[in-house]
């Protein structure tokens, strides 16, 4: 075969097939070509292969930074609780993770912990000064507690406390009784005690009807010497008489209320009448006596200019008769 320059090849030798056209060469150029499409498909792929891969690389470093995170926050709450043993002592923390203590479940402990101390001042009889300041602090926490944060507070040696300091003088001061006098500052606080402890926990109601605190309110009210513990024992006697109505009838409290009606300031009548309203309610034939002489106070409140209290008065009125 002649091989001749590109630049020379005349057709009239091609015709003659003096030049031959290696067609091997041509299939290998049309081969090379399809592999170089294919070397490029191949190289796309491998791109979008490594995009993929890129792509996943990017979500397991996501997963691998929220684990990281998880165990951040499981690493704190492990050494809240290491904290917690090293104060407490291993076998107390240990009785706490059996019962299964919550962040809640610790509140109520640190709260039932505060009244503590308040309890033993209220027992200082000689000492009226921290009686007053613990009445104080005593009355704020009441205000503020619930059901929950009261779990685990001793009921009976607080309400028994602060029925005797509500007596006054005639309370019970063991080798001191007899020899204290009343101080009007110390009942009223007391007072306001029982009254937002029965708000936080009403259930609590039972217990101080045991206690007594019916029949001491019900005097502060026959008797009027301070007209500020009148109208607190008349608003704490209003709730006892919600959940137990015949027993504040029993203690004389339907006429209690209605005794010195005309003295109270107009929203403390609507406290006075919705206590007898409540008392009503609880009125048997031992206590007829008692609900004639509310019926005749009754008549005239009927038509005071104050809406509430002529409700009031209706509603009670409807009840006896």
């Amino acid at each position: 075969m002649e091989i001749c320059e590109i630049g020379s090849v005349d057709a009239d030798d091609v015709e003659a097939g003096h030049i031959e056209v290696d067609e091997d060469d041509s299939d290998s150029d049309s081969d090379n070509g399809s592999d170089s499409s294919g070397d490029n498909g191949n190289e796309g792929g491998n791109e979008s292969d490594t995009d993929t891969d890129t792509d996943s690389e990017g979500n397991d470093d996501e997963s691998s930074d929220g684990n990281e995170e998880g165990d951040a926050d499981e690493a704190d709450v492990r050494g809240d609780l290491s904290s917690l043993e090293n104060i407490l002592g291993g076998r107390h923390a240990e009785l706490l993770a059996s019962a299964g203590l919550s962040i809640g479940g610790l509140a109520r402990f640190n709260s039932t912990n505060q009244f503590r101390p308040l309890l033993a001042a209220l027992k200082q009889y000689d000492n009226q000064t921290q009686q007053l300041i613990a009445l104080q602090e005593l009355t704020e926490l009441l205000s503020i507690s619930t059901e929950d944060s009261l779990v685990g507070l001793n009921f009976g040696e607080l309400g028994q406390s602060l029925v005797n300091l509500l007596k006054g003088a005639d309370g019970d001061y063991g080798e001191l009784t007899g020899f204290i006098e009343s101080n009007v500052d110390i009942m009223l606080l007391a007072c306001r005690c029982l009254s937002n402890l029965l708000e936080a926990l009403p259930l609590a109601g039972g217990l101080l009807a045991r206690l007594g605190v019916i029949e001491v309110l019900c005097s502060k009210l026959l008797e009027i010497e301070y007209i500020d513990l009148a109208e607190q024992a008349l608003s704490t006697l209003m709730q006892m008489s919600k959940e137990f109505p015949a027993k504040v009838c029993e203690a004389g409290g339907l006429s209690a209320c209605l005794l010195f009606l005309d003295f109270f300031a107009t929203g403390t009548q609507r406290t006075a009448l919705s206590c007898a309203a409540n008392c009503a309610q609880g009125v048997t034939k031992d206590q007829f006596s008692q609900a004639k002489d509310a019926v005749q106070v009754l008549e005239r409140t009927l038509f005071y200019a104050d809406q509430k209290c002529a409700e009031y008065s209706c509603h009670t009125l409807l009840c006896l008769i």
